[in-house]
């Protein structure tokens, strides 16, 4: 999925757990969030002139940075951005995972 130039705030977030994470990169392939066989710790992240937020939420909607590994994911970009952005799925099991966005 594609953020373009400018794109307007919105929330992209994994309905289930799985062993896949989702992935923020940018045109040229720089990974901003996870990527390059690297999982990201949930947190804030500074990429193309705005804030990201990285979460994973369990179920009693706790946000515990080192427990949720395997929580869902979700990814909030405050908008707006300087380049394009592309939200991709880091696979590592291939299974039915579905994801949603706004």
């Amino acid at each position: 999925m594609r953020a373009d130039l400018n794109a307007s705030p919105f929330p992209l977030s994994q309905k289930e757990a799985s062993n896949n994470y989702l992935a923020l990169r940018n045109l040229s392939n720089h990974f901003y969030i996870n990527g390059n066989w690297k999982i990201d710790f949930a947190g804030e992240y500074e990429a193309a002139g705005t804030t990201i937020i990285y979460e994973r939420v369990n179920k009693k909607g706790r946000t515990n940075r080192l427990m949720n590994m395997l929580a869902p994911e979700q990814i909030r970009i405050l908008g707006p951005t300087y380049e394009q952005l592309y939200v991709v799925v880091s696979i590592a099991l291939d299974n039915d995972v579905m994801h949603s966005y706004a």
